[in-house]
C-alpha cells in the first residue's frame, strides 16, 4: 500500500514491467505528495507508459519524472505527450535511452510545446531524426521556461541540426544544450555552442543589472 504523504519514490533497476507498474499506479493517483518518481533501468514499454502519464496532469504535484532506460516507443511518447499538454507541474523528464523514434519524438514534442512548465528535457538516444528536430526547433522558440536541454545521440543530421540552431537562437534562455553524437557536423555544433554561450552571456547582464537595481533601490 502506498504512503500518501510519500514525497520521494526511487523504484529504478526493480524490474518493473508494465503489469507492476499498472498496479502501482492506483496507489500514486491517491497520493497528493509525491514530486519526485524515478523509474529507471527497468522494463516499462508503452502499456506502463500509458499507465504513467495518469499521474500527470492538472491535479498532479509532480516536479520529477525519470523513465530513463526503459522500453517506450511511439505510443510511449503519444501518452506522455498528451498528458504534458494538461501538465502544471513537472519541471524535469527524463527519457534517455528509449526507443521513441522520429515519430514518437514529434508525438512527445507536441505536447512540451503547449507545457510551458517545464524547465529540463532529457531526449537523449532516443532514435530521434528530422521531424523531431522540427518539433524542437518550435519548443525552443516557444517554451518560456526551458533551460535545460540534452538531445545528444540521435539521427538529426544537419538539416535537423539546423532547425535546432534556429530555435536556440531565437530563444536566448535556455543555456545548457548538449547535441554530441547527432551527425551534425561540426559546423553546426559550433554554432550551438556560440548561441548558448550568447544565452548565457545575455542571463549574466540581467542578473547584474538587476542587482544593481535592488542596490540603487
Amino acid at each position: 500500500k502506498e504512503s500518501k504523504s510519500l514525497t520521494y519514490l526511487d523504484l529504478s533497476s526493480n524490474a518493473l514491467d508494465d503489469d507492476k507498474i499498472r498496479a502501482l499506479v492506483p496507489g500514486m493517483l491517491q497520493n497528493k505528495t509525491l514530486i519526485s518518481l524515478k523509474l529507471a533501468h527497468n522494463r516499462i514499454s508503452d502499456r506502463g507508459s500509458r499507465a504513467i502519464s495518469k499521474v500527470l496532469g492538472e491535479s498532479s504535484v509532480l516536479t520529477e519524472l525519470d523513465l530513463s532506460d526503459n522500453n517506450l516507443h511511439v505510443l510511449g511518447g503519444k501518452a506522455l505527450g498528451r498528458a504534458l499538454k494538461h501538465d502544471r507541474s513537472l519541471l524535469s523528464l527524463n527519457l534517455r535511452l528509449n526507443r521513441l523514434g522520429d515519430e514518437g519524438g514529434t508525438l512527445l514534442l507536441s505536447g512540451v510545446v503547449d507545457n510551458k512548465i517545464l524547465r529540463e528535457l532529457n531526449i537523449s538516444a532516443n532514435e530521434l531524426e528530422t521531424e523531431s528536430a522540427k518539433w524542437l526547433n518550435e519548443v525552443l522558440r516557444e517554451h518560456p521556461s526551458l533551460r535545460v536541454l540534452d538531445v545528444s545521440s540521435n539521427k538529426f543530421g544537419e538539416e535537423g541540426g539546423r532547425y535546432i540552431r534556429e530555435g536556440l537562437e531565437a530563444n536566448g534562455d535556455v543555456f545548457s544544450v548538449d547535441v554530441r553524437q547527432c551527425n551534425m557536423g561540426e559546423e553546426l555544433e559550433m554554432a550551438v555552442a556560440a548561441a548558448i554561450k550568447d544565452a548565457r552571456g545575455d542571463a549574466r547582464k540581467a542578473e547584474r543589472k538587476s542587482m544593481m537595481s535592488t542596490v540603487s533601490g
